[in-house]
């Protein structure tokens, strides 16, 4: 009842539910690259706890992602003085790219994808409008029709100033 009342919600809802799909796929795609990171992090990080295992390390992955501290608790300590084993460059390489390719690059095509289906829905929205205004109007115009309706056709359809001088006579 609410959405029946509020055009604005309604339109918002119908977007969201036309959006879906696209976006489920893009978080798809979203999903797949952290795993291949987070299968990667097992590999290269496998004697940190937040990465030893799968589970683990596609958690930490998404903290990343979403930009959830992951600098103080998750990759500030593998720079620290205990870890010795790996260099710097990798690590920061791996971080930065991971960042840049799923923080810049996929979540806003998510964004993108939603923008496309609320222009898509108001778009949708507007020309069924006009489809039902354009409706009214036939309707208001076929019901309109007087007595002097076949003059003002002919009248209409004069082509010059003689032809309708010649037809007032």
């Amino acid at each position: 009842r609410l959405f029946r009342r509020l055009k604005s919600l309604r339109k918002i809802i119908s977007a969201l539910s036309a959006a879906l799909l696209p976006v489920a796929n893009a978080f798809l795609v979203l999903s797949l690259v952290t795993v291949v990171y987070a299968v990667i992090a097992v590999h290269l990080f496998s004697d940190n706890p937040l990465f030893q295992t799968l589970s683990a390390s596609v958690f930490s992955m998404f903290q990343i992602c979403t930009g959830d501290s992951w600098a103080t608790t998750i990759v500030r300590p593998m720079f620290g003085p205990t870890n010795t084993e790996i260099p710097h460059f990798p690590i920061a390489f791996f971080f930065f790219s991971y960042i840049l390719f799923v923080g810049t690059f996929l979540l806003n095509v998510v964004i993108a994808v939603l923008l496309d289906e609320f222009i898509s829905a108001v778009q949708r929205h507007k020309q069924k409008k006009l489809q039902e205004e354009e409706v009214l109007m036939a309707e208001a115009r076929r019901q309109a029709g007087g007595a002097l309706d076949p003059l003002f056709h002919k009248l209409a359809n004069m082509s010059s100033k003689a032809e309708l001088s010649e037809s007032i006579r």
